[in-house]
């Protein structure tokens, strides 16, 4: 089933991006696709300077985007967290701000690092608070500080309308006139850091089988079916017990 559906995403994929690099202002013909990258064809400049750039950035993005996703949900065990949960997407987006207002002269190359350095300062600050691995502790003091975050990004947005717009674009994020400089940055980064990200993955620990779900079961090797009849079965043998008169 997980092969089957590996398989199907990844085509799914594929057609998306055929889909992109075909579709336009300037419609580029499904034959072209496959004879007009070289030098002096028709549709090269179209495609090599203007639509593969963003393809590829918009799979890098989904990339890092998929794998933050997954590590935060793997930190706060729950299927439906994301990096706004513990704050760290709002303190990069006030360290990428505060550059942006502050020292608009700063090369676009910094922008990136700068976010990292916050996102990661979040980080520190939200482990320094919390003080221990608890799901739900950290979850917690992670929404209070993205609160706190987000209010001095706005505050320094409110306080600087001229110089908004620069940052409102870095903040929702476009593909809008992307080219191989941007590429350039991204190939490095996700070399260096998606390998990085990969080895902080949650490990697979035993856990107390009897709380987990079942897939957490099941990675364990535990028979989830017959553990949950034995589990309900005590579970009624000892509220029999407690209730038997004296």
């Amino acid at each position: 089933m997980k092969i089957a559906l590996v398989i199907f995403i990844t085509l799914a994929l594929a057609g998306c991006a055929l889909l992109s690099l075909h579709m336009g202002v300037i419609p580029v013909p499904w034959r072209a696709l496959l004879t007009d990258w070289q030098a002096g064809r028709e549709h090269y400049y179209v495609l090599m300077e203007y639509r593969l750039p963003r393809l590829l950035l918009a799979l890098f993005v989904g990339a890092a985007l998929a794998v933050a996703g997954v590590l935060i949900q793997g930190i706060v065990r729950n299927p439906l967290a994301s990096p706004d949960i513990l704050g760290v997407n709002h303190a990069a987006s006030l360290a990428s701000v505060g550059a942006l207002l502050l020292m608009p002269s700063l090369p676009v190359m910094v922008l990136p690092l700068l976010a990292f350095a916050g996102g990661m300062a979040g980080l520190i600050l939200l482990k320094m608070l919390a003080k221990t691995h608890q799901p739900m502790k950290l979850a917690l003091t992670g929404v209070a500080l993205s609160a706190c975050w987000a209010s001095l990004t706005d505050y320094l947005m409110l306080s600087r309308p001229q110089d908004v717009n620069n940052a409102l674009l870095w903040l929702t994020g476009s593909l809008w006139g992307r080219d191989w400089s941007f590429v350039k940055i991204a190939i490095p980064l996700m070399i260096l850091f998606l390998p990085l990200s990969l080895s902080f993955l949650p490990r697979s620990r035993p856990p107390c089988t009897r709380r987990c779900a079942r897939h957490h079961a099941r990675c364990v090797g535990a028979p989830y079916p017959i553990l949950g009849f034995v589990t309900s079965c005590r579970h009624d043998i000892y509220r029999r017990g407690r209730l038997r008169p004296d």
